[in-house]
């Protein structure tokens, strides 16, 4: 919050000297410290609170009021604000938590704790992702309260993640987007609880951010940006591996878009699979087959789906007896049999169409978003592929929809979380056409009354003339 408070103070500078901000954020900074010492967190907290919105109203309020105009650093202003209603409901939320005694972790939870334990390897074999579990190995040898300690940086990726999203949808949109975004993501209930849970979401929207800045802010691509953009790319296939295919578009786009060299292309392409080799190799040597992992969730699918509806033919299904011990008893299959050899071509378009159409329309998300506000962000992801320069979202929701998600949302075996990247892209296209029709309409509006005035002006000189 403090933070916060310095970013404030200094995008705007104040009447007499850069200095002051300086001296107002030490003199902050003594008094929280010492309240935080004498009473407690919550004091602390709502103490540094109250110093945020002073400083923000005497350095914003003196420019908008005095001055009447913006000040140049009004956006990132707005960013720390945004970030500290953020950080004031999720730390009173894990505040929540930490206080109560019977807070159990979530089952994947309890599996990223245990591979913490085990080895910090970012390339470990297991059946999740490696890199969540290896972040989280010096916490829990640390930390006395090894539950709290798996809460702790999926917080802090919580409160990181709405500055990432206001810079990244800001420069990739615009800045009163990226702020719009933010915001709605600071106030959402769901995300303010789930930050606290000890899952990976939060870490994997920042990664996003990072590799669509990096592949579409500019269009040209230097040996420098192509070798970040990949290497993003490979440290979030780490986090969450099935975000290849999507991953794979978006960096195939960019850089054919931008006319790159094929060398770069290949190496572009490349480097993201290279960075995450090693854990499928780890996975052959722990398993004896590379892709165990991916086969090993779509059994869990394909279990899920035909106990209730029956197996299809060639499909061998496990006993209610190994169900019950194991959700993802037997044979492991690949998604790609899951998908295509147990359902008809008919069943697969359907739920390809009944999928892309829920994510459009915003049903999977949980916010309470309007009617107006779900047809309007549908509209903006389609009307991002007809320009060039936002293109990008929607082949984003696109490619991050179709396939085994599709399917899985439209059988109602997906969960939201899973599908966080793709609402804030989805918010964003929506802002995006609201606020170029907003801007539109009021520069007709403009236009409009400049050539009514005009006209009532040449009125008023002809009657003055015939007089």
């Amino acid at each position: 919050m403090l933070a916060c408070l310095g970013v404030a103070l200094q995008a705007v500078p104040p009447a007499r000297s850069a200095r002051l901000g300086w001296i107002a954020l030490a003199v902050a900074m003594v008094v929280v410290a010492s309240v935080r010492c004498l009473t407690d967190a919550k004091t602390g907290l709502d103490l540094a609170v109250t110093a945020l919105l002073i400083g923000v109203v005497l350095t914003v309020g003196r420019e908008v009021l005095i001055r009447r105009a913006w000040p140049a650093g009004s956006f990132v202003v707005a960013i720390a604000v945004v970030t500290a209603v953020g950080i004031y409901g999720r730390s009173h939320r894990l505040a929540e938590i930490a206080e109560t005694a019977d807070r159990p972790l979530q089952p994947d939870v309890v599996y990223y704790q245990q591979q913490a334990l085990a080895t910090a390897n970012p390339f470990a074999a297991g059946y999740k992702s490696p890199l969540w579990p290896a972040l989280h190995s010096p916490l829990v040898r640390l930390m006395v309260d090894r539950d709290l300690a798996m809460r702790l940086l999926s917080w802090a990726f919580g409160i990181l993640m709405l500055p990432a999203v206001a810079v990244g949808m800001g420069r990739l949109f615009e800045p009163l987007v990226g702020v719009i975004v933010a915001g709605l993501l600071a106030a959402d209930t769901f995300l303010i609880d789930l930050c606290t849970q000890g899952l990976r979401e939060e870490l994997g929207i920042c990664l996003w951010m990072a590799v669509l800045v990096l592949l579409f802010e500019q269009r040209q691509f230097t040996w420098k940006r192509t070798l970040a953009a990949g290497m993003t790319a490979g440290i979030l296939l780490l986090l969450r591996n099935t975000d290849l295919p999507v991953l794979m578009v978006l960096l195939g786009y960019a850089l054919i878009r931008a006319r790159t060299p094929l060398p770069r292309i290949l190496a572009g392409l490349a480097l993201p699979l290279a960075i995450v080799a090693p854990f499928y190799v780890n996975q052959y040597r722990a398993y004896g087959d590379p892709f165990y992992l991916e086969k090993r969730d779509a059994r869990y699918h394909a279990n899920l789906e035909f106990r209730s509806r029956g197996a299809p033919p060639g499909l061998t299904m496990p006993t209610e007896a190994e169900y019950a011990r194991d959700l993802y008893a037997g044979e492991p299959l690949s998604p790609a049999a899951y998908l295509f050899a147990y359902h008809d071509a008919r069943e697969i378009v359907a739920n390809q169409w009944n999928g892309l159409r829920r994510v459009l329309l915003g049903d999977p998300f949980a916010a309470d978003f309007s009617l107006w506000l779900r047809l309007a962000c549908a509209a903006g992801v389609v009307a991002t592929l007809l320009r060039p320069g936002q293109r990008f979202a929607g082949l984003f929701v696109a490619g991050s929809v179709l396939g085994i998600r599709a399917h899985l949302m439209a059988i109602g075996h997906f969960e939201q979380r899973l599908l966080l990247p793709v609402m804030v892209i989805w918010l964003a296209a929506g802002w995006w056409l609201i606020t170029a029709g907003v801007r539109a309409g009021l520069g007709r509006w403009v236009v409009y009354t400049q050539h009514v005035g005009r006209d009532e002006g040449r009125g008023t000189r002809d009657e003055g003339q015939e007089d």
